[in-house]
């Protein structure tokens, strides 16, 4: 090879010239191919560019001045007059991204000339919109998702008002259904009271046991409204109590029927009950209690003398199965519908004028619900009522 002292005179043509462009070039011959070609000149933009000086570079190769794979492909092109994209190495090892492009300058003498633009600015660019262009399309995204969730948030705050007004419309009935609940007993108490209180030495004792006893009814009738009505307050407001834990059906039906057989034997219906299942319940105690105590004493007010009551539990899938059977008054089917409604409470007089406001069954429906179960009825009226609720057999998974 030709030391760069040597080629100095012939350099001298071009330089002038080569120096007035600002992007990199370097003036070579070519020789067999590109892997034995010679550079002769070069500009001080392409000194300043790969960082050395111009003896340095010109005794360099295209191998050196290209990165490996830049060096492949520039070996295989066909056509090296178009711009082509690629990487350089610099003197201290950095690599850097450039378009560049080669020209005859004397075939005959074997001259070309390769030009190189550095394009890291536009790289840069170029990745600084693609990340802009990325944030705007994951913000309209975003804002997509954004005005959909707010469409259905929109679409929940109408059914939610609609559903409010449709609840304070059935609490404002059911309230004043209770109101006139609460004012028929303390009409009897006044007019009870009264009739005691003006004709007692009139009376002999039986005419003012009679009256006795029907205060007590009627005192009973209220405290038992009064006791559900705190329960289902308690349970809309979210203030009840709920610590559910593995309980044997057995205790709470034994409880109950020790509770109402003196009620039901005053009545000489029989209370029966019937245990098929060996399974636990996973269940609220109290609320348990609650609701079998509820629908045991409802089957008593609306059984006649010498009725049946039972209750039995029996095993359904992943539940356990309470049921209240009686052989009473029955429902007529208009009525079933309506049981359950707070805005549409339905009451009956019990074989005995017994007295009731429907609230317990409400009650009831609530609190089987809120441990995870279902409450059906079943009635024929002039036969009797089944009244149904299930509670799961183990904790619900989370």
């Amino acid at each position: 090879m030709d030391s760069f002292e040597q080629r100095q005179p012939a350099l001298q043509i071009n330089t002038s010239i080569i120096n007035c462009i600002k992007d990199a070039v370097i003036i070579f011959k070519k020789g067999a191919n590109y892997g034995d070609a010679l550079f002769t000149d070069a500009n001080n933009a392409a000194i300043g560019l790969f960082g050395c000086t111009k003896e340095e570079l010109l005794n360099l190769s295209f191998e050196q001045v290209f990165n490996g794979t830049t060096y492949n492909s520039f070996l295989r092109a066909k056509d090296l007059s178009k711009i082509s994209e690629g990487a350089c190495t610099r003197k201290d090892g950095t690599t850097f991204p450039v378009e560049f492009y080669i020209n005859p300058v004397d075939e005959e003498e074997d001259k070309y000339l390769l030009v190189i633009t550095d394009i890291s600015s536009k790289k840069m660019n170029e990745q600084q919109l693609a990340r802009y262009i990325e944030e705007l399309h994951e913000n309209k995204d975003l804002m997509e998702r954004n005005a959909y969730e707010l469409v259905l948030l929109n679409l929940k705050l109408e059914e939610s008002e609609e559903r409010l007004k449709e609840l304070n419309a059935s609490k404002d009935k059911f309230f004043s259904i209770i109101a006139h609940d609460l004012k028929s007993p303390f009409t009897s108490f006044l007019g009870l009271s009264e009739l005691l209180a003006e004709d007692f030495d009139e009376m002999d004792s039986g005419e003012i046991k009679t009256l006795l006893m029907e205060l007590n009814r009627n005192a009973q009738n209220v405290y038992s409204l009064l006791e559900n009505l705190l329960s289902w307050s308690r349970v809309q407001t979210g203030r009840m109590d709920f610590a559910p834990e593995l309980i044997a059906p057995f205790e709470i039906i034994e409880k109950t029927q020790n509770l109402f057989e003196p009620v039901a034997l005053q009545k000489g219906i029989l209370l029966t009950s019937s245990i098929y299942s060996s399974r636990n319940i996973f269940s609220d105690r109290n609320m348990a209690e609650t609701i079998l105590r509820n629908l045991v004493s409802n089957a008593i007010k609306f059984t006649p003398e010498n009725g049946v009551i039972s209750v039995t539990v029996s095993d359904l899938e992943d539940f356990v199965e309470f049921s209240v059977r009686d052989s009473g008054v029955g429902i007529e089917s208009d009525n079933l519908a309506k049981l359950f409604r707070i805005d549409s409470t339905h009451t009956t007089l019990g074989t005995k004028n017994e007295k009731g406001t429907g609230l317990g069954l409400i009650l009831c429906k609530e609190l089987v619900e809120r441990n995870g179960g279902t409450m059906t009825v079943n009635s024929k009226l002039g036969v009797g009522t089944k009244f149904s609720f299930t509670v799961p057999t183990k904790k619900p998974k989370e």
